[in-house]
Parts: C-alpha cells; structure tokens; sequence
C-alpha cells in the first residue's frame, strides 16, 4: 500500500475496542504518553549516562554523526520511496514555512533594535535564538516518531529555509559594515557559504532521492530496502540519546530575562502563531499538526556555533538552546493534544 495513511498508522496503530478512545473522542493523555514516552526516554538515557560517568558530552559527536550521515538518510530513502508523492510534498507547507520564519525573527529583531536600542548584532542573534529551529537532530527524530515519513517533509523544509534564509540574513545583519557603501562585507559570502551547505547536507539529500524514487514510482530491490530499513530504525534513538548526553543544566545558572522571555516566543508564541496560519493556509490535518510540532522544536546548536564564533550573545544563546531543549519535554505532550483537538485525525488516523 503507497499511502502515507498507511506508513504512520503502521508505526503508531491502535486499533479501535474497549477503553479505546475514536478518532471523534480525541487522544487520550494515555495515548500521548504513549507517543511522548519512546521519545523522552532515549533524552533520559543518554543525560544519565554522563551524569553517571559512563560518557562523556563529547561522545554525543559520533553519535550525531552516525544519525545524521546513515540513519537518517537510509530511513528518509527507505520511507519516503514507498509513498505517494501528492501525499508527501504540499506547496502551503512551505509558504507557512516561510512566514513563520519570517514573522518570529522581524518581529524579536524590530523590539530588540529600534525598542529596546540593544544594537543590530545582538538584535540579530536575539531573533535568530527565537526563530531558530533545531529542525534536523531534534526535529527530525520527533517528527518521525509521531507522523512517519509524512514528518520528515516539514523538517528537510525548516532545514533548507533556515540555512539558506535565516543563517545568512543573520550574518549578515551582525556583521561589521565594512564596504564602501557601509553594507556587511560577508553578505554574499554568508549566502553562498549556506547554499553551499544546504546542498551538502546529508538529509536534504536523501529526501530529494526520496522524492525522485516517489515520483518515478520505483520500487527499491527487497535487500536495498531491507538494508535502509535495519539502518533507519536506529535513527530516532541515536539522535536523541546524542542529544541527552549534551544537555548541560549549569548553563541554566545564567538564564537571564533575554533567556527566558526569548525560550517563552520559540517554545510556546512561535508554535501558537504556526498553529494559527496553518488554520488559515487549510492543509490537512496530518501536515497541520505536523507544521505546528516543527515550529514547537528548541533552539538549533548551530545558533549558539555561531554565536560563539562571532562572540555576539553567546551567553544567553547557550542558556536559550539548554531551558528550550529541555522545555521540550514538558511542551511537547502539551502542543501534542492541542493538535489533537484542532485537527483529530493527525495522531488517530
């Protein structure tokens, strides 16, 4: 059967009998348990894990790596190729996409430069830790998890809108002007240092192959399947066991107000604004919820990189990826069953 239906009722079935809430009754918190539950674990194990000594942060890096250069790819080629491609790609997606971006980052960018008088780079970081969305090692995995190959389609296009929009238009606010005509010299080097990445990039890849073998209709020969199938099952556990082992409480010592008011637009204002355009842009009920979760993700890892490389914010961008990577785990559930309500059939089928 090439149906998405098919390939997320298949990873999280229940099928209707007694004590078994319908589609038309809504998940029960049971049920969100259910959902939540394989995906907080691995966190627990893999923070437990350094806290008992038993590895160290650095660890997480080959972990990361195996994630995000077989697992990953493998599972978005193996699932992907088997569906329907109308089913897979919806041109709303990344329209919403676009603005949610857009709308969270001018509006952190315009309080903090012309409001509070904080200074284009620091209000340029301050908006890139707000829109910023950790759409590949976090966002993946848990899209993956709760929707099937239907979720990886809004994080490979967080993923390609944030490197080749977001990434550099902070860059090159932050930057020194030092042109002749006072524009930030690293513009055009930002842009084509992220176009270049995003081509590079190993899950953008493999979700274009994906797409291809959907469209073509091509059926993978059964040991290739097999194969990306044995591989692609160890994704959502090594990419969030990669991310327990990195989470690092003390940075919450520093959690400022920038800190906390920024975590509060990226974990609960920025998904509630993509829940409402995605009511607005009238997607289906599995892409909605699944718009809304994406935009629910913590801060990326690569906004406090390049924090740090820049020395601009650095502080309170740590504390920010740290307090939003660990909100997650209480928002998740919630954002969860507010989809649930909105759009019954994304999580039931």
């Amino acid at each position: 059967v090439r149906s998405t239906e098919y390939a997320r009722r298949s990873r999280w079935s229940r099928p209707p009998g007694r004590g078994t809430p319908t589609c038309a009754d809504g998940i029960s918190l049971n049920e969100i348990f259910t959902l939540v539950l394989p995906l907080v674990l691995p966190v627990v194990v893999g923070w437990a894990l350094v806290q008992g000594r038993l590895a160290e942060p650095k660890d997480a890096k080959a972990l990361t790596t195996v994630f995000l250069g077989v697992c990953a790819p493998a599972e978005l080629i193996h699932t992907m190729a088997a569906e329907d491609l109308d089913e897979l790609f919806d041109p709303r997606l990344v329209l919403g996409t676009v603005v949610g971006f857009a709308v969270v980052y001018a509006a952190v960018f315009v309080v903090y430069e012309l409001v509070l008088h904080r200074g284009r780079p620091i209000a340029a970081y301050a908006a890139f830790s707000a829109s910023g969305i950790n759409a590949l090692a976090i966002g993946l995995p848990v899209m993956l998890g709760l929707f099937g190959s239907v979720g990886a389609v809004p994080s490979v296009v967080a993923t390609v809108v944030f490197l080749c929009a977001v990434v550099p238009v902070t860059l090159a606010l932050a930057a020194t002007p030092t042109g002749e005509d006072g524009a930030p010299a690293s513009r055009g080097a930002a842009f084509g240092a992220a176009v270049v990445a995003t081509a590079k990039n190993q899950i953008v890849a493999a979700t274009v192959v994906g797409l291809v073998l959907a469209a073509l209709d091509v059926s993978l020969p059964t040991v290739v399947n097999r194969s990306l199938a044995g591989l692609g099952a160890a994704t959502v556990v090594t990419a969030l066991v990669a991310l327990g082992m990195t989470v690092d409480l003390d940075d919450l010592r520093h959690a400022s107000a920038d800190v906390v008011w920024l975590s509060v637009i990226r974990m609960v204002l920025a998904p509630a604004f993509a829940l409402g355009l995605a009511l607005v842009l009238g997607m289906s009920d599995v892409f909605s919820a699944a718009f809304v979760i994406i935009f629910a993700q913590p801060t990326a890892k690569t906004v406090f990189v390049l924090s740090e490389d820049s020395g601009i914010f650095t502080r309170p961008v740590s504390a920010i990826v740290t307090l939003t990577t660990v909100s997650t785990l209480v928002l998740l559930p919630v954002w969860i069953l507010i989809c649930d309500r909105v759009w019954p059939t994304a999580f039931t089928g």
